[in-house]
């Protein structure tokens, strides 16, 4: 892991460089797990007096640390398999994430459990009904809206950062206002990843372009100039762009603003989709 200086998209508004953490890990039957403990503070002194591996059961690759400090002990614990059941140091938890404060004596005095279902040990229990999920119905990509197919929304989730998973790709979108209990606005955000001109339709499914496409991910949508789908971004080719799809008729990239131009645009999440809404719950002993 390791911390760089590097170049963003090219939009008008971002800075020319960006402070970037890149994480890579390569090699076979890989079975080390590294965790990283960030403290941040200003003028005043550090105030982490000390970091300590917490042994989690099963070893998945998850991890859980002892952070000690002047308030007391903090022990996070954090999984890719969050419908396991994990133990870690006197607790189990069944979720995402969860921070436990002890005390002096190690009595708990806070519990909060992330996109879980279930956080117990030292006598006190924290249950949610854990991570709502549903499945994109529509994205109106001019008026910047998302509408799913259940009823999973809440005017608590407003500023909640939502997970969105193509099935290939993983990304989140904001949630921004509350339309109704199916429909949320992302406000201004930008969806777009990539867009270019179609210059030709080969092999039933390879859109010939006019510039390379760096941040686009196998499973986001393509959209047409009249933001309708045409299918799914497989890969890219150098300037040429692969559809998952086998066949893509060039009628779907009409010139809709005769320009003389048949536009893509490659979007962050569509049709399809599944949104995962975040879910939190708490015990403190105050």
């Amino acid at each position: 892991v390791f911390a760089c200086d590097g170049i963003p998209q090219r939009r008008a508004n971002f800075p020319k460089t960006h402070k970037w953490v890149i994480r890579r890990r390569s090699g076979e039957n890989l079975s080390s797990t590294f965790a990283t403990v960030f403290e941040p503070f200003n003028e005043s002194a550090p105030y982490i007096q000390q970091v300590e591996a917490v042994a989690v059961s099963p070893s998945d690759g998850s991890a859980a640390v002892s952070v000690t400090h002047a308030a007391g002990t903090d022990i996070i614990f954090w999984t890719a398999h969050p419908e396991t059941e994990h133990s870690f140091g006197g607790y189990t938890v069944t979720g995402r994430a969860a921070c436990i404060r002890l005390d002096a004596q190690g009595t708990p005095t806070v519990m909060r459990l992330f996109d879980g279902t279930q956080l117990k040990g030292a006598g006190q229990e924290v249950t949610s009904d854990g991570v709502a999920r549903a499945t994109i119905a529509s994205v109106g990509y001019e008026n910047s809206t998302v509408t799913l197919d259940e009823p999973v929304l809440r005017d608590t989730h407003v500023g909640l950062w939502v997970m969105v998973d193509t099935g290939q790709h993983a990304d989140a979108v904001r949630i921004d206002e509350i339309i109704d209990e199916k429909t949320f606005s992302l406000g201004k955000q930008d969806l777009r990843c990539g867009i270019g001109n179609v210059l030709g339709i080969t092999d039933g499914n390879l859109i010939q372009g006019d510039r390379l496409i760096y941040f686009a991910h196998p499973g986001m949508t393509v959209v047409n100039e009249g933001h309708e789908t045409v299918g799914h971004f497989a890969s890219r080719e150098r300037n040429d762009m692969r559809m998952a799809e086998k066949t893509v008729p060039e009628e779907a990239f009409n010139d809709l603003d005769g320009d003389g131009r048949r536009r893509f645009i490659i979007m962050a999440i569509g049709p399809g989709d599944t949104i995962g809404i975040p879910a939190r719950a708490d015990f403190s002993a105050n």
